[in-house]
Order: C-alpha cells, then structure tokens, then sequence
C-alpha cells in the first residue's frame, strides 16, 4: 500500500471540554488536555475548537484518529504522542471525515497510511479549492485581532489552508474505504463502517476490536441532539443500521470518542440511537397518513418525545431549536420534498 504522499464549516465546539470521572485525565506541558483510555490509547484534545485526536499504541506503530486543525498543531501531537508511547513509529491515519479542522495535519505522518470512506479525497480537494486566492490561515490556526491600540487588524484568514502555502500540502488517503474495511496492525484489529450520510457524505465509524474503544467523528456529540440532515430515505436508513450494530449487545464499548469535546459512554451512545430511530418512525408514519407538517412537529415535541433530552436541545444564533430542524428534515425526507442534499 501507498503512503502519503505531500503533493499537491466547521461548527464551533459547542460545550468546553472536560473530563468525564471514568476515564483519568492529565494536562501536557505542551497545553494538551491527554485523556488516557487505556494503558495503549490516549484522546489528545487542545485549541479553541478542542479537536479529539484518538492514538492507540501497537505493536506495527500507533495508530491515530484524525490529525486536527493544521501541521503545526498535529507537530506538537505527534512529539506528545512520542513522548507518551516511547515510539515514533505511525501505522496508520484514519480520517473520520474530509473536514478541515480532521486532515489538515496529515501531512506531519508521511510514515503513516492514510485511510478514509472512499468520497473523502475528492471532498478534500474540493474544499481545498474553494479557498484558492485567499490569504492563507497560519499554521497554527490562531485569528487576528485588535492591535491594542484601537487599530483592527485585517480579517481573520480561512482556517482551511491551501495546498502549496504557507507550507501546507493537502495530504490525501492512499486506502479507501467504500462500505466496511478490517485493518490490523500488530494484535490490535481495527473496523472501520462507512456511516453514510451524516455529518458529511463520507463519515466513518472506528471501532477498536480489542479495547472496545468506539470513534465517531462529529456524527455525535455529548449532551447535544445528533443533527440530521435531508440527505434522503436510504441514507437514513443506513445510518440507523449501522449505528444498530455497534450498539449489539455482543459488542463491548468501553469509550465513544467524538470528534470534539469529552468523551461519551456506551449508554449517552445508545439515548442518540434512540432518539433518532424514535423520531424517524414517527415522522415516517405521519408522512404516510398524509398529514400536515404542523401535526409532526406537535407530536413530537422534545419535552413529550423525549423529555431526558431537553437539556440537549441547542439553539442556534437565531433561536432555532435543533430538535424541531431535525423533525422538519425528516419531514421532508418522507413526503418527498427533499430528496438528497449535496
């Protein structure tokens, strides 16, 4: 297998990260918060944005789960990250999803094979080029300001670096994955399940067979109600599938490591499978009858649906509640209003 080669929307983290009483936690000099799963496997979190980048030690090298916001950020995680494991050997880099603040360091684990859901690369470069002829963000993400002295500086850069500037090349996977990939590295075997459209058209989930450490990217966050976007039917019902079977009782969740913010346990996993599933029913069943939207959204309003989830519930700038868009997408996604998003 190839690797990388250096050639040529994100939201903002919706709650501060902290560490949840299961797991230890210690701070790194380098200003990471290093949450340390198992004796192999830390999440390195840090930056405004409070990225999670999962690393789990084998016995071929470590393997890491997105690389965060720009090179030199990832730089200062892969010394940490050597530190903590004694080794500077990198098997494997999973990208969740195509995302700028998830790929923008791939380009510091040249040793590394870089692996994602096979829509990914052509999502990279597209949004690559969309920032062409902009000023280029600085390498470590950070915005511009006010001087101090009452003189505003320019507008902050675009966070997504472009390829060939500022030292930054767009690192693209050389192993994709269409449906369902195993890896194995060492002992430790590694299963990767193209989510289907979700947070974008090329999530993955990552699943550490061993350990029971579970990796979601943003299709999930904790304490916050999954998004769900009009992508179509099929789309939803793969989603639900999938997630269905990590959630089998067989399987052993031991952490959900989301793409920003504390980790999860297996039951706030199991509340987002629940909700989603509930709601799709039910939207799809008053779709059917032939009602009004106005009667979906008065059945399944969050404090009778759903009550334990309330607190969810984020509004956006503008007040609109998450819950309601999620039953209005689904609406629209039922009686045919909608057929995909891209």
């Amino acid at each position: 297998m190839k690797k990388c080669q250096l050639s040529s929307a994100m939201m903002l983290s919706l709650f501060i990260a902290a560490a949840i009483s299961a797991y230890s936690q210690t701070f790194d000099p380098l200003g990471f918060d290093v949450t340390k799963l198992t004796a192999d496997a830390v999440v390195v979190s840090g930056h405004q944005y409070n990225v999670n980048v999962l690393a789990v030690r084998t016995d071929d090298g470590i393997i890491l789960v997105d690389t965060g916001i720009s090179p030199a950020w990832a730089s200062a995680v892969r010394d940490t990250l050597q530190r903590i494991f004694a080794t500077d050997r990198f098997h494997y880099v999973i990208n969740t999803h195509y995302h700028w603040d998830h790929v923008q360091g791939n380009q510091v684990f040249p040793d590394a094979i870089i692996v994602a859901q096979e829509r990914c690369r052509k999502a990279m470069e597209r949004q690559n080029n969309q920032r062409r002829g902009q000023r280029p963000a600085s390498q470590s993400g950070q915005s511009e300001g006010d001087k101090g002295d009452g003189t505003r500086l320019p507008p902050p850069p675009s966070p997504i670096l472009t390829n060939g500037k500022a030292g930054f090349h767009l690192c693209v996977p050389t192993l994709t994955v269409a449906d369902r990939m195993i890896l194995t590295s060492g002992k430790t075997t590694v299963e990767i399940v193209a989510y289907g459209y979700g947070h974008s058209d090329n999530d993955l989930i990552v699943y550490f067979t061993q350990s029971g450490i579970l990796a979601t990217g943003d299709l999930f966050f904790n304490h916050v109600l999954p998004i769900i976007k009009p992508w179509g039917q099929s789309h939803i019902e793969r989603s639900l599938t999938v997630l269905g079977e990590f959630l089998e009782e067989e399987r052993t969740i031991t952490a959900v490591v989301p793409g920003h913010n504390e980790c999860m346990t297996r039951e706030d996993l199991e509340q987002h499978y629940t909700y989603l599933a509930g709601l799709s029913k039910g939207v799809s069943r008053i779709a059917a009858a032939g009602e009004e939207w106005e009667s979906a959204r008065e059945e399944f309003r969050l404090e009778s649906f759903a009550p334990q989830l309330t607190l969810w519930d984020v509004r956006s700038n503008n007040g609109n509640s998450l819950h309601e868009g999620n039953v209005r997408n689904l609406w629209r996604v039922f009686t045919g209003e909608e057929n995909g998003q891209r």
